[in-house]
């Protein structure tokens, strides 16, 4: 898989404690970790980059209008860093798969890695409304799982909403959703499977704006 070399990083391995790590800065790239033993004793991990889009056409300019992203937010159920398994109707968190962040958190991130390079905006993030800019795009994860099937598959679905600068009124809603086959029930096959759905998505969600961008700046 092609990386950016804009965010390009090193990754190492390290020790999970028992409790939940918080997630520390800005997560520039999702991870999927797998935990091979219980916790407290010494493991290993493995470390699966999503990486984001490259931009084929260099990005913005400061003359394009400003979009303000806010921070998503998904289901109270959905707010942790497990890898959410889902089989027959029932859905669970993995106790040895990992993300660095949880589902709201990694499509925060991912949408502005794609409009930093796609779409008619310039987009701001973490968002600060004192800033002047033209809209503010907000968004709910619904689904952000590995579907053990027959024939699984990495699926998500989001609802997002474009609003009026400071959150005035409601442009306009949408729901998105992506999926894409896992080869297998693995560290890696998911990994990449993820990734393919998070760009098909947030792929997606740059052409909505681009089509709705009269709603904005008429």
């Amino acid at each position: 898989m092609t990386q950016h070399n804009r965010s390009a990083r090193q990754m190492t391995t390290r020790q999970l404690p028992c409790a939940r790590r918080p997630v520390m800065g800005v997560l520039l790239l999702a991870t999927l970790a797998l935990m091979l033993s219980s916790c407290g004793t010494p493991n290993q991990r493995y470390l699966l980059q999503l990486a984001p889009p490259e931009c084929a056409d260099g990005g913005h300019t400061l003359e394009d209008p400003v979009l303000m992203l806010d921070d998503f937010t998904t289901l109270p159920g959905m707010d942790r860093t497990a890898v959410f398994i889902a089989q027959d109707n029932v859905i669970q968190p993995s106790t040895v798969w990992y993300w660095e962040g949880n589902p709201a958190e990694i499509m925060t991130q991912a949408v502005s890695d794609r409009l930093e390079c796609a779409g008619p905006y310039r987009v701001s993030w973490p968002y600060f409304g004192e800033l002047e800019h033209a809209a503010v795009l907000r968004g709910r994860v619904r689904e952000f799982q590995l579907v053990n099937t027959s024939l699984p598959e990495f699926r998500i679905r989001l609802s997002v909403e474009l609003w009026g600068p400071r959150h005035t009124r409601m442009l306009a809603i949408n729901t998105f959703t992506a999926s894409e086959p896992v080869d297998a029930i693995t560290p890696q096959a998911t990994a990449s499977a993820a990734s393919k759905a998070v760009s098909k998505a947030t792929l997606a969600i740059s052409e909505w704006l681009d089509a709705n961008r009269g709603l904005v700046t008429p």
